[in-house]
């Protein structure tokens, strides 16, 4: 059949109703670390997002970081805000 794990096209799947906090949290510290890369290159894409917003953002969803990465570029982005703020 086409349809796999007894769904049909009239009866698809159902998805949770919000968010995985884990998913949350990973898409937020993504975001921020985007944002530090859009802010190195002076990026017009940037939006609102400034060095404190990164940093903040990086920190308050860094959730489980077992290797030190998520640490590694909070630290990095504190640097980058000495260094660049205006």
């Amino acid at each position: 059949s086409r349809h796999s794990a007894g769904h049909s096209a009239r009866h698809p799947p159902s998805l949770p109703s919000a968010p995985v906090p884990e998913v949350e949290g990973d898409f937020k510290f993504v975001s921020a670390v985007a944002a530090f890369g859009m802010k190195l290159r002076e990026s017009a894409h940037s939006g609102d997002a400034d060095w404190d917003w990164i940093i903040e953002t990086a920190t308050t969803s860094q959730g489980v970081d077992a290797d030190g990465f998520r640490n590694e570029f909070i630290g990095l982005a504190k640097r980058a805000r000495m260094i660049l703020k205006n």
